[in-house]
């Protein structure tokens, strides 16, 4: 993505990423999270969470602080990551709301040219998989390299 991604740190097990939303406002905690989906051997849950000051955490907090390209960019430089560091691995993922997943949409087409040369992109929509297509609604997306 053609926008700065922020600083990231990685769990001992790989497969949970923390970094830090930033505003003149307020600092958010967020966590970039993969899970194995069982029964899916090497599909890959992948999960962005807001880490709230009781510990707990939340995937449908709009944190409107301003940064959401940063943001995105920070969850493709944690994809690039990930799947570096499990090449048979693939991503799945969709939104918390059909807002998110049609803005993750949005990013993936707009990224398309950067994306394509190292990634397969598959969009899930009625039950279905195919190749991603620029501006078609998805339910979810499977992303691996190629």
């Amino acid at each position: 993505m053609n926008h700065p991604s922020y600083a990231f740190t990685l769990s001992d097990d790989l497969l949970t990423f923390r970094f830090e939303s930033i505003s003149d406002q307020k600092r958010i905690t967020k966590l970039i999270v993969y899970t194995p989906i069982p029964g899916l051997n090497g599909v890959y849950n992948l999960a962005l969470l807001d880490f709230l000051s009781d510990g707990t955490t939340d995937d449908l907090t709009v944190s409107n602080n301003g940064d959401m390209p940063q943001i995105l960019a920070t969850v493709a430089q944690t994809m690039l990551q990930f799947l570096r560091q499990h090449p048979g691995a693939t991503i799945a993922f969709a939104g918390s709301t059909p807002v998110r997943t049609r803005l993750y949409r949005v990013a993936i087409s707009q990224n398309i040219q950067l994306i394509e040369p190292m990634l397969l992109i598959e969009g899930f929509v009625g039950g279905v998989f195919e190749p991603f297509r620029p501006n078609r609604p998805y339910d979810a997306f499977f992303i691996r390299l190629k």
